[in-house]
């Protein structure tokens, strides 16, 4: 029978993801929260299915629309894997020799990221977002609210299980392939977990809150309605960017150079949903400066971008000493990323660690809730370092996976609270009939939130 197949390759599955998810060969649980997610949709559905057939009296109905139920189980039945499959596609990439060690590290940095603030604010934990590699440019993040997440093929985007995928059982981390090679770009996991926690923030929650404080910031320096439209449409970006430069300092700006700058005009030319370059760059560095960072100098000069006065830039820099209502508590975003502020160990390690991979060395490393977190920074900072010579970069290489992975915090990385997302049984079973065949090749725009 086509529903104990599915089940038995399923519970197959789950089985062979549990026992390689392991760290020194112990079992690691860094996945324990998407696969149950995951496998709780995809059994309820074959269950909804099983139950509806051994309860069909089918001697009792003409054979014709016995067929043609049972045609409607099996196109369900493609549906449920096709759902499975998009999920099982990204935790399987970690069985690619050429891909496990970066992901393995980018979950223990999506992790120390992700938990670090969820624990700092007190808030409960959903699951933790799930990296995988997208062959794509950028890296993005895609929140569990966002609707248009399915693979990119014909009869897909606008099928019938469009609906449910209006939240995501698991939020992911789409990371673009060149972190494989050069694994210190993790450290932009930290802005997209910037757009995962935006919610959480007062007033009204997130966004769209976040969007007026900086409306009202660069109207303060000046800037005219037109300035301000765009400043609004930045202001999600700017948020994330803002996580960045707390948690990173000035190397937010050396992580961020290879997915911004362009040449020539381009450099101070705005996008629709991010600032001009040179803007942006420039705000990475002032709001490292107010999260009591150094300044970006030596990495502008390296760059060879120039910087102007900018009230606009310096206005907005200041939103990393606000205090925002998280849970009704009061903390500023630097407080509650876990930053150096709350933290006064965090920038002597990340020293200390980038100086010894700079000289080609692997540090002992810690195990606490960000240090994963902060040996992504202090790699980035030792590729600063040594970035003119090939064969220092390729020691560092060599370094920097191992470095995070054994920096992992002990424990599973189980949530501490029950995702909320529909039911893919429901969503099949509300659908008309004519619904599960149809192949509709035309394609959304996309709802990711990227660097």
């Amino acid at each position: 029978m086509e529903i104990e197949r599915l089940q038995a390759e399923l519970e197959q599955w789950l089985e062979h993801r549990t026992a390689s998810d392991t760290s020194n060969g112990l079992y690691a649980g860094r996945h324990l929260s998407q696969l149950g997610a995951v496998t709780t949709q995809v059994r309820d559905a074959a269950e909804r299915l099983r139950a509806i057939c051994e309860a069909d009296a089918v001697s009792s109905r003409p054979i014709g629309q016995v067929f043609r139920e049972y045609a409607l189980h099996d196109q369900r039945l493609i549906w449920v894997r096709y759902a499975w499959s998009y999920f099982r596609e990204k935790l399987d990439q970690r069985d690619d020799p050429n891909l496990q060690k970066t992901l393995e590290a980018a979950d223990e940095v999506s992790w120390a990221c992700h938990a670090s603030f969820f624990g700092e604010a007190r808030l409960e934990r959903p699951a933790p977002p799930m990296p995988y590699i997208e062959y794509d440019y950028v890296p993005s993040a895609l929140r569990t609210s966002h609707v248009h997440v399915l693979p990119r093929r014909p009869g897909v985007d606008a099928g019938p299980l469009k609906e449910y995928f209006a939240a995501l059982p698991v939020a992911l981390l789409r990371l673009p392939p060149a972190v494989v090679t050069a694994p210190w770009a993790l450290l932009l996991i930290g802005h997209e977990i910037g757009h995962l926690i935006a919610q959480y923030f007062e007033p009204d929650y997130g966004p769209a809150g976040f969007a007026e404080l900086v409306v009202a910031q660069v109207t303060q320096a000046g800037a005219d309605q037109d300035r301000q439209k765009k400043w609004r449409a930045w202001s999600q970006e700017v948020f994330a960017d803002m996580c960045l430069a707390i948690v990173a300092g000035p190397w937010s700006v050396w992580a961020f150079a290879p997915w911004v700058m362009t040449d020539g005009a381009a450099m101070t030319e705005d996008l629709d949903r991010y600032p001009a370059p040179q803007t942006r760059l420039q705000l990475l560095e002032q709001m490292a400066v107010q999260a009591h960072h150094g300044d970006a100098s030596a990495i502008f000069d390296r760059l060879a971008v120039g910087r102007v006065k900018d009230a606009e830039v310096d206005a907005v820099a200041q939103l990393v000493n606000r205090q925002f209502s998280i849970a009704g508590r009061k903390l500023t975003l630097a407080a509650a990323l876990g930053g150096p502020t709350s933290r006064q160990a965090i920038p002597e390690r990340i020293g200390r660690w980038a100086k010894q991979l700079a000289g080609g060395k692997l540090p002992a490393a810690d195990v606490d809730r960000t240090s994963a977190r902060d040996a992504v920074v202090a790699a980035t900072r030792a590729h600063f370092e040594v970035a003119d010579d090939s064969a220092k970069v390729s020691a560092l290489r060599g370094n920097v996976e191992a470095l995070v992975s054994s920096s992992r915090e002990p424990g599973t990385r189980a949530g501490s609270t029950e995702p909320d997302f529909g039911s893919l049984a429901d969503a099949l079973f509300n659908l008309p009939d004519e619904a599960l065949f149809l192949a509709d090749a035309a394609h959304a725009p996309s709802n990711a939130q990227s660097a």
